[in-house]
């Protein structure tokens, strides 16, 4: 297994403050075949989907598009903490900016309000063409978790990774060079100001439950304004860092 899998893996198995979901961390890869964890394999070959199940969520908001349009390459539930993740994987800058662009009126109003709420300096009209396939799951990331919707009757809330996978793992021509300045571009325009991608990994601004201590104080610095914590975003260049 290669080292950026590994790196993603790792912060994968902190899904439950440090417990594995799985024994997934290994030398093999046996949990690319968990058809209950990641959807399912063709050939053993890691590539896109569409299919995209949330079992436990008693309600979705009727602003939660894509469900069968955008391909999910996973989705996993943790009933403890009552969490689900998605998982949305790019083995190429092209795949991201190539063919894409919003045309819906709801997809582009749902993307605005993402815009507004993770209080992005950038550029919207990129969200909406060039980066629509990043913006779309951030934004129902974002629709997910706001409580207005009555996701959140059902005591869930939702995280997503972006997966970037480079020629190291996919055997895709795209080197780790590339993917870093392809990022940078990215979020530079889709953020502004230095283009940096949001680090804060699972906070608890909506936390279910009784919150730890920690979690406590992190909901009391947060309460009452939309950040970038619902999202964590991962290159896997990051395992150098």
């Amino acid at each position: 297994m290669k080292q950026g899998t590994i790196f993603w893996l790792n912060i994968l198995a902190n899904f439950r403050k440090g417990e594995l979901l799985l024994d997934i961390v290994k030398e093999t890869e046996p949990f690319l075949r968990y058809p209950k964890v990641f959807s399912p394999l063709a050939e053993n070959s890691y590539r896109r989907y569409t299919t995209f199940e949330i079992p436990g969520i008693q309600k979705l908001p009727s602003t939660f598009r894509g469900v069968e349009e955008f391909p999910w390459d996973g989705v996993l539930i943790d009933q403890s903490t009552r969490k689900f993740l998605l998982l949305a994987a790019f083995s190429s800058p092209e795949e991201i900016t190539a063919g894409n662009g919003c045309s819906d009126m709801e997809t582009e109003a749902l993307i605005r309000d993402a815009f507004s709420a993770y209080r992005s300096k950038g550029d919207v009209s990129c969200w909406l063409t060039d980066y629509f396939r990043i913006a779309f799951p951030m934004a129902l990331v974002q629709s997910l978790n706001d409580p207005c919707n009555g996701c959140l009757e059902g005591g869930y809330r939702a995280e997503l990774f972006l997966l970037f996978l480079a020629d190291d793992y996919t055997s895709t021509p795209v080197s780790i060079g590339s993917w870093e300045e392809f990022e940078r571009e990215m979020w530079q325009r889709m953020m502004g100001e230095e283009g940096q991608a949001p680090r804060a990994v699972f906070p608890s601004v909506f936390s279910v439950g009784e919150p730890s201590v920690e979690e406590h104080h992190n909901t009391a610095q947060t309460s009452g304004r939309m950040d970038f914590g619902n999202l964590a975003f991962l290159g896997i260049h990051k395992h150098n860092e």
